[in-house]
């Protein structure tokens, strides 16, 4: 859990986590162009600093993990709400629906 929260603290890692939302969004064909920017960028910025590039195969795996850590998260959420309503308890949260992936 402490990864899941400390990773908006790296300049990195968010980049990271854009890069890989375009997945999410169905928007893969942006990935290669924008990993090239996002890459010059850090190179430009680490001058002197341990930035090293990001690859695609990095941006892919990271996707690949956190949509896992998101459908477990949402799963726990989903038996949550059934034993709300197998307790007949009002669920005072709004669930996302489906998640095209």
């Amino acid at each position: 859990m402490q990864d899941v929260v400390t990773r908006y603290y790296d300049f990195r890692k968010v980049a990271l986590d854009l890069l890989g939302n375009l997945y999410k969004e169905q928007r893969p064909d942006l990935v290669p162009e924008l990993l090239q920017v996002t890459n010059d960028f850090l190179s430009a910025r680490g001058a002197g600093g341990d930035y090293k590039p990001i690859t695609l195969a990095e941006v892919r795996s990271y996707y690949r993990t956190d949509a896992w850590i998101w459908r477990l998260y949402l799963a726990f959420r989903r038996f949550d709400h059934w034993l709300h309503q197998l307790l007949r308890k009002e669920y005072p949260y709004i669930l996302p629906g489906k998640t095209k992936r």
